[in-house]
């Protein structure tokens, strides 16, 4: 018995903001790199892979939609698909890309990008410019007969 599976996952970054079509589909970049030392001269190589991510999930989709941009780190779960079309008389056009569909794929947010830095960053700048807090004064423990309920 033989089984067949059919499941990419790649881990990149988004080349653009996402690309919604409707309300439930969404279209994503994905960039993916790799890289190595070059046996012969020395020099480190890298060469990156754009992938095209369809997505037919509506929560995700919708997710995605509202919180990923360019540059941010996903991950992603799907299919493999081959679309072919004919462009004219003898001119097929192949177009292969990652499709996550409903209950058979997930996209994950992995990192914002350089808005995590720079979000990491306001919250020290607004400790640093808060003013010196009063010390608190004592508080004495009410009776139970004080408390209003």
């Amino acid at each position: 018995m033989a089984i067949n599976v059919n499941k990419a996952i790649i881990v990149g970054r988004l080349g653009a903001d996402p690309d919604v079509k409707r309300n439930d589909v969404v279209t994503l970049r994905v960039a993916t790199s790799e890289s190595w030392k070059d046996k012969q001269t020395g020099e480190r190589q890298e060469r990156t892979q754009w992938h095209t991510v369809v997505i037919f999930n509506p929560t995700t989709a919708k997710f995605i939609a509202d919180y990923a941009r360019k540059g941010d780190q996903v991950c992603v779960e799907g299919t493999i698909e081959t679309r072919k079309w004919e462009r004219g008389e003898n001119d097929a056009v192949y177009y292969t890309e990652i499709v996550v569909k409903q209950f058979s794929g997930n996209v994950q947010l992995q990192s914002k990008g350089d808005r995590e830095e720079r979000e990491e960053q306001r919250p020290a700048q607004r400790r640093e410019e808060k003013p010196e807090s009063k010390p608190q004064q004592k508080r004495e423990w009410l009776d139970d007969d004080e408390i209003p309920f």
